[in-house]
This record gives C-alpha cells, sequence and structure tokens, in this order.
C-alpha cells in the first residue's frame, strides 16, 4: 500500500485551519462515477473514520442505479 496523500494528523489540521470542511469517502463505479458518502470533517475525525461502511450493492448497479441481473 502507498502512503497516504494526507495523514490523519494532516487532515485534523487542516480542519481546524478551515481548509477542508468536508471528506469524501468513496469509490468509482463501472460508469465512472463516485459512489459513496459525504462528511461534514468534524464528524469524520471524532467517529466516521471508524464506523463508516458501503454495499458491495454501489458497484453492481447500472447507470440507473438499478440492480443488474444476474
Amino acid at each position: 500500500m502507498t502512503e497516504p496523500l494526507l495523514s490523519f494528523d494532516e487532515l485534523k489540521r487542516a480542519a481546524a485551519s478551515g481548509e477542508i470542511d468536508t471528506v469524501l469517502v468513496c469509490m468509482v463505479d463501472m460508469q465512472g462515477r463516485l459512489v459513496g458518502k459525504r462528511f461534514q470533517v468534524e464528524f469524520f475525525i471524532d467517529s466516521g473514520h471508524e464506523e463508516t461502511h458501503c454495499c458491495n450493492y454501489l458497484l453492481a448497479d447500472d447507470i440507473d442505479m438499478e440492480p443488474v441481473p444476474g
């Protein structure tokens, strides 16, 4: 695994200075869209980084967000 672009301590400092106010936890689906969650940075730092999750369902949808048969 590679080094993160921003360490957790750096994120905390950027949040405290107001440089970052939102954290996106997402992945790219089969259509090239970002799917996932958006957090206020304070919530992400306090608990979101430990508690967030996503479903495989996000990767099994078509362009209209309908499940692909099979």
